[in-house]
C-alpha cells in the first residue's frame, strides 16, 4: 500500500535525495552521483536518442566530461513524490539556467525518476527525461 501523506518522511527523504542528485549532476560530482544512482539505473532521455540505456557508465561519462557552469539556477516545478514500499517516484517539471562566461542556457523538461530503498537509502534505479524546450 501507498503512503498517502504528503508530508511522510520518507517523501521528504526522497525529495532530498532528488536536489541533491542535480546538485551532483550540475557540479560533476563524480562520488556523490555514484552514491545516489544504482549500478545498474536504466533511463530513456534525450540524449539517446530514443533506445533505453541500461547501467551508469554514459553518465558517469557525462558527468565525469561536463565543466560545470560558473552559476547555476534550478526548480522543481509541482513535484509529485509517493512512495509504495521500498519503491519510490518524483514527477515533475523541471527549469534549469546557467551561465557559463558570458552565455546563458536554459531548458525545461518533464522528468519522471523512480527511486529504491536499498540498505536504508535512497537510489535512483530508472529515470524518463522529455526536453520541452531550450535556449
Amino acid at each position: 500500500m501507498c503512503a498517502e501523506d504528503r508530508q511522510s518522511k520518507a517523501e521528504r527523504e526522497v525529495q532530498a535525495v532528488l536536489r541533491e542528485l542535480i546538485q551532483a549532476i550540475e557540479e560533476a560530482d563524480v562520488e556523490a552521483y555514484r552514491r545516489l544512482v544504482a549500478e545498474e539505473v536504466t533511463c530513456f532521455e534525450p540524449e539517446t536518442g530514443g533506445p533505453q540505456v541500461k547501467g551508469r557508465d554514459m553518465h558517469l561519462f557525462f558527468v565525469r566530461n561536463t565543466t560545470p557552469p560558473d552559476q547555476y539556477f534550478f526548480e522543481i516545478i509541482d513535484p509529485t513524490i509517493k512512495v509504495c514500499g521500498e519503491l519510490a517516484y518524483a514527477a515533475y517539471s523541471f527549469l534549469l539556467a546557467e551561465i557559463h562566461g558570458d552565455e546563458t542556457v536554459s531548458a525545461t523538461e518533464n522528468v519522471t525518476r523512480i527511486f529504491q530503498n536499498q540498505d536504508g537509502r535512497w537510489k535512483l534505479v530508472h529515470f524518463h527525461r522529455s526536453g520541452l524546450s531550450g535556449s
